[in-house]
């Protein structure tokens, strides 16, 4: 009886050790959004720049990065590592930023703001377009 008993521990124990648990781990990028596109007129050549992530699962937002991907000139941008900052030195034109985030779990999420500039006598409403009418 003794001799069954430990030949059924062996063959348990080799199952055991045959058998191989796969855990699969998926990570979420973070949902990254920013303020609805911006429309100005200069002689206003700033703008601010919003926007936030939320984490999925137990990550935490761990930084953020704006940048300007697109535009007529280089903006400046105060403070890029903040989810919130100014673009500023704008001309007429177009821009695109970008604001990238990183979670604690090293997942990222981008999203991207347009800002459009006009040029003072771009606008309806301009003194420079009824004196000319």
């Amino acid at each position: 009886m003794k001799m069954l008993y430990l030949a059924g521990l062996l063959s348990a124990s080799l199952l055991l050790a045959n058998c191989q648990k796969t855990t699969t781990v998926t990570t979420l990028a973070p949902v990254v959004t920013t303020a609805p596109a911006q429309t100005v007129t200069l002689p206003a050549e700033s703008v601010v720049l919003t926007g936030k992530a939320t984490s999925t699962g137990n990550a935490l937002i761990a930084g953020y990065i704006w940048s300007q991907v697109a535009g007529p000139h280089t903006a400046a941008i105060a403070a890029p590592g903040h989810s919130t900052t100014t673009a500023s030195g704008l001309r007429a034109g177009t821009y695109v930023f970008e604001l990238f985030a990183t979670d604690s779990k090293g997942a990222t999420g981008t999203a991207f703001d347009t800002v459009r500039i006009n040029a003072p006598w771009a606008t309806a409403t301009s003194p420079h377009l009824s004196a000319i009418y």
